[in-house]
């Protein structure tokens, strides 16, 4: 992080120098780190300050490095060659270690920064030596990380993701967001509420390449390259920084159909006498139990199961086809209850209201792109007044 930070001029205690060659118009920042992990020399062309077209942001990053070059990687221009003037375990490492490890291949890892797989898997060879560590399984088909692979890789992401911005911003692209913005989020609520924020993101910055995943399952942002995600819940994970966007609230509902043959549930204890319709925890497997507050007090219960879904969409047709009471997020069933399909039971037992947060890795320079993604997320904190 160190090295960024002073390739930035953000670190008064560490060398750095800069110098914009006349001719070819280059500019290099070099930051020296003795006793630290790498020593990097990052270089960036300047077109009138505007940013490379056509060139992937790795790829760029790699020629940048001295890792590939237009001619792909260790074409016969590069005369520094791999680790010249750099440590054994430099930053031209790191990259190919890194999108080796993003791709789960050398041969898509060398597509992904212009160069050949064989090249590819000699530098991370030597990455592997010098640290005297295995970083990779290696089979026909692909290679996964070790544990040793896995630590590293979670460590180096943060740097590179911060020399990319450091990239953009000597490129003078910041004023024109461009770029891919990879974003998890929550099935309905994520298309309901999220998508046409994000709609407004990209309609103003055309450049920008939207990849949306939705999905209930909590995902792993940094191995599967999430630059942000939309979490429902207080947050568990160490490794995220969150900022509150809005809440949800949690209702039992049923059918009238279901109610006028089953009853409508008076007290908590009553859920016991029918059926249910319960939401399979992605990860787990298990169903989640139902919450909710009895004098002012917070209390589960595990009801026994009637329909079982791992589906928010199917959860809210199997209560509104009458296959039993059914407890969801208000945003889920906002539609079906103003239109009578639905009836709330037992209003006065909802359960403490749910964070809904925006979330990114933790101790990682956010590139300019996350952040007008966040800042476009904000306006949802009114959604509730």
């Amino acid at each position: 992080e160190d090295l960024v930070r002073a390739a930035l001029g953000q670190h008064q205690g560490l060398p750095r120098a800069e110098a914009l060659h006349p001719a070819g118009g280059m500019q290099f920042a070099v930051a020296g780190l003795a006793q630290h992990d790498f020593v990097a020399i990052v270089a960036v062309r300047r077109r009138g300050g505007a940013g490379r077209e056509g060139l992937a942001p790795q790829r760029d990053l790699a020629q940048a490095v001295g890792l590939a070059g237009p001619g792909g990687m260790g074409h016969a221009g590069d005369r520094r060659g791999f680790g010249s003037g750099l440590r054994d375990h430099s930053l031209q490492q790191f990259i190919a270690f890194a999108e080796t490890a993003k791709h789960g291949s050398f041969a898509a890892a060398a597509r992904e920064l212009g160069g050949a797989p064989s090249t590819l898997a000699k530098v991370v060879s030597r990455l592997e030596s010098a640290l005297a560590v295995k970083l990779f399984h290696r089979t026909t088909r692909q290679v996964t990380l070790t544990p040793d692979g896995e630590r590293l890789f979670q460590r180096r992401q943060r740097v590179l993701a911060e020399v990319e911005d450091l990239q953009a911003e000597a490129a003078g692209t910041r004023a024109e967001l461009s770029g891919p913005l990879r974003v998890d989020l929550p099935v309905i609520y994520g298309r309901r509420w999220v998508m046409p924020l994000l709609a407004d993101l990209v309609r103003h910055h055309p450049r920008l390449e939207l990849d949306i995943r939705l999905g209930d399952a909590w995902v792993d942002l940094v191995r599967d390259r999430i630059d942000l995600a939309v979490r429902i819940g207080q947050l568990q994970d160490s490794t995220l920084v969150g900022r509150r966007i809005d809440r949800q609230e949690l209702v039992l509902v049923a059918s009238p159909g279901y109610l006028a043959e089953r009853g409508t549930p008076r007290r908590i204890d009553d859920l016991d006498k029918h059926a249910a319709v319960r939401f399979r925890l992605p990860t787990s497997g298990r169903n989640r139990p139902w919450q909710f507050r009895q004098q002012g007090v917070a209390v589960e219960r595990d009801p026994p199961v009637a329909v079982r879904l791992n589906d928010g969409s199917g959860l809210v047709e199997a209560a509104r086809l009458g296959l039993g009471l059914c407890q969801l997020p208000d945003n889920m069933v906002i539609d079906e209850l103003a239109a009578g399909e639905l009836v709330e039971v037992l209003p006065s037992c909802r359960p403490e209201l749910m964070p809904i947060s925006v979330v990114v890795p933790s101790g990682r320079l956010l590139p300019a792109r996350v952040r007008a993604a966040i800042d476009a997320l904000l306006p949802l904190r009114q959604r509730r007044g």
